[in-house]
């Protein structure tokens, strides 16, 4: 009897040995007969091959475990995606974890709903270690819970609010129809991921409970200051494939609302990547800005010109020592809001 997945999780993994036995813990105690989860061994150096192989033999019911060379976690996610069954799609970095009574929550909302949604939001909650609540991002002030909405029912009023990988679960379908391919070896790719699915969503509902535990503050994380300002050129990568992926400006001719949601996610991006690429004392940084700024120029002048002259981050270009400066404020005043580092 084939099962009825309705969530396909995806867990990327490289050399995740020391704790990806807490997140695949955490997805195992749903019903076997909703979920499978997806094990992507991203060519680990560690027993994370293994520890995966394990899991598999004792559940195999429910965890498939793919083994391929290191390509990163966009990559990961491609060959993820190319073997869900399940009705959604929902993606838990191997150092993050799901709320249990969040997830049952989820389920329930996928078995009864009459009209299926393109995307579910939930909540997420920052950890600093694995006991340590630190904040909850909701989504109250935005979206009514418990309903099915289209884009015109959801106003973003600030950059704090936004759609995330952590709080995004697509459908399958959605995300194929998309037909996005995320770059190999490129971190912060799981914007692009979320606003190639935001292209194609027409429905969304908000399901306030929980649901994902990010940890923050573990050696190494991509979402470190130092690593954000080192891997400035992943930044500029992930804006630039989101300009690229469509036209935003022809959308907002045939449909603001969406416009409007879309706009929002790709003007934090961009603002994202022009902060840590200033922030940057790489001797090449200010030549590869130059050359991203050019190539928007030249594809999307209209996009360009709203970006750059009327958003917040215009102020971020301000040229010399007191651009640098406002950019350090910017970056000290962002972690008040959102503890996404240590």
């Amino acid at each position: 009897m084939e099962k009825n997945v309705l969530i396909s999780f995806l867990v990327p993994c490289y050399n995740s040995e020391a704790y990806m036995h807490i997140c695949l813990d955490s997805l195992l105690k749903a019903n076997h007969d909703q979920i499978e989860i997806i094990v992507v061994d991203d060519g680990s150096k560690d027993k994370t091959g293994e520890i995966a192989d394990k899991y598999q033999a004792e559940n195999p019911d429910v965890i498939r475990v793919i083994h391929k060379e290191n390509g990163g976690h966009g990559d990961a996610i491609n060959d993820g995606i190319k073997v869900a069954t399940g009705k959604y799609f929902k993606i838990v970095d191997s150092d993050d974890w799901a709320d249990l009574d969040a997830l049952n929550k989820v389920l329930e909302a996928i078995s009864n709903a009459k009209e299926e949604p393109d995307l579910y939001l939930m909540n997420y909650v920052y950890y600093k270690g694995y006991e340590n609540r630190a904040k909850v991002i909701n989504y109250k002030s935005v979206l009514e819970p418990n309903k099915l909405l289209t884009w015109k029912d959801v106003k973003f009023k600030n950059l704090e609010k936004n759609l995330t990988l952590h709080s995004c679960m697509f459908k399958l379908s959605v995300i194929k129809e998309s037909g996005v391919v995320l770059p190999k070896h490129a971190s912060y790719e799981d914007n692009f991921f979320v606003y190639a699915g935001m292209v194609h969503t027409k429905t969304v509902m908000y399901i306030d409970g929980d649901f994902y535990c990010y940890l923050i503050g573990r050696d190494g994380q991509s979402v470190s200051y130092a690593n954000c300002v080192k891997k400035y050129k992943d930044h500029l990568l992930c804006s630039q494939s989101m300009n690229d992926f469509t036209d935003l400006m022809a959308i907002k001719k045939n449909d603001k609302a969406r416009y409007k949601v879309l706009y929002h996610h790709i003007r934090l991006i961009f603002c994202i990547s022009v902060l840590y690429t200033r922030l940057s004392k790489e001797p090449k940084s200010r030549e590869d800005f130059k050359l991203f700024l050019k190539d928007l120029k030249a594809k999307h002048k209209k996009l360009y010109k709203k970006l750059r002259y009327g958003s917040i981050a215009g102020f971020l270009l301000f040229p010399g020592a007191f651009g640098r400066g406002f950019n350090r404020f910017i970056l000290w005043l962002s972690k008040k809001f959102v503890p996404f580092d240590v």
